[in-house]
């Protein structure tokens, strides 16, 4: 058993590493993942990747987008989404979500053999929406 470098949690054999070799837990990887975003602003640091869920609501089933990182502990729901070409990649995706910080996120996803997006916060603020 190892232990997590953050809150100390013991973690068997679900857990992520740093590139500086720090041992977190999946909580403390959302955590983790969430401080640089809002630090840098994009997701260059941190691997991103999109996912649809089916979800019950009253009037059926909903296919809702996902941005989210690789254990999925940290998700943000988008709440759009367009499917188009791409000249390399064959396949393109951009997605709108609610990002950590209140602002509107944009990432784009290209190809058909991963499911990495690349992210960025926008400059429209959703707190002066409200």
């Amino acid at each position: 058993m190892k232990k997590c470098d953050r809150c100390g949690e013991l973690v068997d054999k679900a857990y992520g590493t740093t590139a500086e070799g720090e041992i977190l837990c999946f909580p403390c990887c959302a955590r983790k993942d969430e401080e640089e975003l809002l630090e840098s602003g994009n997701s260059r640091k941190v691997l991103l990747y999109y996912d649809f869920e089916e979800r019950a609501t009253i009037l059926g089933t909903l296919t809702v987008a996902v941005i989210k990182n690789w254990p999925g502990t940290l998700k943000f729901d988008c709440f759009k989404f367009k499917k188009g070409k791409h000249n390399i990649g064959d396949e393109r995706i951009d997605f709108w979500f609610k990002g950590p910080d209140d602002f509107v996120w944009y990432g784009v996803h290209y190809g058909k053999r991963n499911s990495i997006v690349h992210c960025k916060r926008t400059k429209k603020s959703l707190k002066k929406a409200l």
